[in-house]
């Protein structure tokens, strides 16, 4: 019985649950990709690995684009359009303050803006488009859902569990100084927290890169929500906690921890 965790099912909205007008969530929000990259052809991969050579996308409206896990038509429209609106006028601030290289908006490498002041309306509705990504990458990953995650994310709970940094994007940033500028876009999967003494998942983590702004957003666990982890989805907890040991032996080297923003 789900109480604090909604169990994964292919079929149904993992923000609502329902099973009814099921929809695509794009990983990376379409505007924002527009913006980046315009009309041309678009591919997905990396440079890096030579066994899987990027494929093509076609388009920012490719499949490709979007999210195995359905969210229903309801919540990416209405119950979410706030939340997108939100991302879309914060993001499109950062990258002004970038290009106009403009300091004063800036603490600590991290990006603050007046009109998105801690618990202003604004700034209530960005957290919930990080909090339905965050449902979205655990969907991706055939994880539960954090109930109240979710309700936070369409409006329905007030209390914000969602942490976020925003920063200049490295891996761009060190590239457009060498080669000059170039449009870039990535996301960071799903990363696990896990507790250093016995390896149990305590938390999740990701992050999205959009030209030279890097968003890294997280959620922790609260200890009745990690109980019912063990007990009631014991297929991804062991997919998670197998993770952590493997980690444990193989660490993550320096790039990639910088490219999945934990570094």
């Amino acid at each position: 019985m789900s109480i604090l965790l909604r169990r994964f099912y292919l079929n149904k909205c993992c923000l609502c649950g329902d099973s009814g007008n099921l929809t695509g969530e794009h990983k990376i929000k379409l505007s924002a990709l527009r913006d980046e990259f315009g009309n041309v052809p678009l591919y997905i991969g990396g440079w890096d690995d030579p066994d899987n050579p990027p494929k093509l996308a076609q388009s920012p409206k490719s499949k490709f684009f979007h999210f195995a896990g359905k969210i229903c038509k309801e919540c990416n429209g209405t119950k979410t359009q706030k939340a997108d609106r939100s991302f879309h006028e914060y993001h499109k601030a950062v990258k002004d303050s970038i290009k106009n290289e403009r300091s004063d908006r800036w603490e600590n490498g991290i990006f603050k803006h007046p009109d998105f002041l801690e618990h202003s309306e604004k700034s209530d509705w960005l957290f919930r488009y990080f909090a339905k990504m965050l449902c979205c990458r655990l969907a991706e990953s055939e994880g539960p859902t954090p109930i109240s995650l979710a309700k936070f994310a369409i409006g329905e709970f007030n209390q914000n569990r969602i942490w976020l940094n925003v920063r200049r994007e490295p891996i761009q940033e060190r590239f457009a100084n060498e080669y000059g500028g170039w449009p870039y876009a990535a996301h960071g999967g799903l990363v696990v927290y896990a507790n250093r003494r016995n390896r149990e998942p305590a938390g999740f983590h990701s992050s999205l890169s959009i030209g030279s702004v890097q968003y890294i957003f997280w959620f922790r666990l609260h200890w009745l929500e990690k109980i019912e982890l063990r007990l009631q989805h014991r297929k991804f907890y062991k997919f998670c906690k197998n993770i952590a040991l493997d980690k444990r032996n193989m660490p993550t080297d320096p790039d990639t921890l910088e490219k999945l923003g934990l570094s």
